[in-house]
């Protein structure tokens, strides 16, 4: 069965396209795409009720063979069978695409994870080179879902493969529209420092709903930001101190007046006692606690913006990933002087224990110590070779501990 290829099938003037990524082991043997469990489970979905029927869609992968049970599918195969998938959307020419997978999804869509892009229709982005695959790309629908068949891998995603194919009945009835990819609906937001008291005032005084975040540590505060509108953000740092000491008054004085929205509230909240505010007294939602009840959302504070809002929010290794890669390396070859100076010493002391100490020749002679002409080479310790392994990676500061 290895080896068999197994391409799409279904009717060429096809509304929906399913594509998975790869067969298995049903499907080699059928020789027909969504065979076995995972065909049950398509028959179960779409069944012509809530979904359409399946014999109205057509169903292909994009890789054609399977690898085997312990094969594993490397980018020559996803090379050699993009054409045939290439060929069968522009014969079929379907105005949705149920991307099944991370691969497929990543394939259209272009730089995306599928925690932040499945149950949503998206148009075709601009810059994706699929367009030319479709004579009408500008109406084309990209259907982001997880495959069925990765639940019975990871019973975990169940719900979330269940609340995809819920959404698609959504979009196919037109209640969600497709949406741009990273269509941010505040593109640039207003980020600004509080400088005096009357900016405290005016940012805190009104009350009402704040989402908000704290940077640092207990033992180490940095500071604290909020948003009380939408395109509106701001910060105060923890060094200024009487800027924070009027934030914390006015919070502490009425205390009713606020709702705060933390996205981790166990750090915030350890950080508002920091700072000094009442916490006993606080009304407060955790959007981390609330996604992980769902079990249905994203429990990142990036993916979950990307999500919902189309927000593409930075990532720490973006803004700072150079800068710190600098100072692993700094801090990585300091350790490796101070480890080879003490090398050094070491094999020093050697060669002086072994020519100042006496000892009896094969003739049973006493000598007063051995002659070396060089210092004798000692094992290398275990931190010196970590630090030499670690200075070989391309990401040293992964490899700290």
């Amino acid at each position: 069965m290895i080896g068999r290829r197994v391409n799409g099938e279904g009717p060429d003037d096809a509304l929906i396209m399913g594509i998975g990524e790869y067969p298995g082991k049903d499907e080699a043997r059928t020789g027909r795409p969504f065979s076995g469990k995972t065909g049950r489970e398509i028959d179960r979905a779409f069944d012509g009720i809530r979904l359409p029927e399946r014999h109205t869609i057509f169903w292909t992968n994009w890789i054609r063979e399977w690898c085997g049970e312990d094969g594993e599918y490397t980018q020559a195969d996803f090379d050699r069978d993009a054409p045939a998938l290439e060929a069968e959307i522009r014969r079929v020419q379907p105005a949705i695409i149920l991307a099944m997978g991370r691969h497929i999804t990543r394939w259209l869509l272009g730089d995306v994870d599928l925690e932040e892009c499945h149950g949503i229709a998206w148009k075709l982005p601009d810059g994706s080179p699929r367009r030319e695959l479709f004579e009408a790309p500008e109406t084309v629908a990209v259907v982001s879902l997880y495959n069925p068949a990765a639940g019975f891998r990871n019973p975990e995603i169940s719900a979330t493969i269940a609340y995809d194919l819920a959404q698609l009945e959504s979009i196919l009835d037109g209640r969600i529209a497709p949406r741009g990819l990273y269509d941010d609906p505040v593109p640039t937001p207003d980020y600004h420092e509080l400088a005096c008291l009357d900016d405290v005032h005016r940012a805190l005084a009104a009350g009402g709903r704040i989402g908000t975040d704290t940077e640092g540590y207990p033992h180490a505060t940095w500071s604290l930001q909020g948003s009380s509108a939408v395109g509106d953000g701001w910060i105060i740092r923890a060094r200024q101190a009487d800027l924070m000491a009027e934030a914390v008054a006015l919070i502490n004085a009425h205390p009713e007046r606020y709702h705060f929205i933390f996205h981790n509230a166990l750090h915030d909240l350890s950080m508002f006692r920091v700072f000094g505010i009442d916490t006993t007294r606080l009304s407060y939602d955790n959007t981390m606690i609330m996604a992980f009840v769902l079990q249905l959302e994203p429990q990142g504070l990036k993916p979950l913006c990307s999500h919902w809002y189309g927000m593409r929010m930075q990532h720490y290794d973006e803004i700072m990933g150079d800068a710190s890669e600098r100072l692993a390396r700094d801090w990585l070859t300091s350790c490796l002087e101070n480890e080879e100076d003490a090398y050094t010493t070491r094999c020093f002391d050697e060669f002086v224990r072994l020519t100042t100490t006496p000892y009896t020749d094969a003739k049973g002679k006493v000598r007063p110590g051995r002659r070396l002409t060089v210092a004798p080479a000692l094992p290398k310790t275990a931190l010196h070779k970590a630090l030499e392994r670690c200075l070989r990676s391309p990401r040293p500061r992964g490899l700290w501990d």
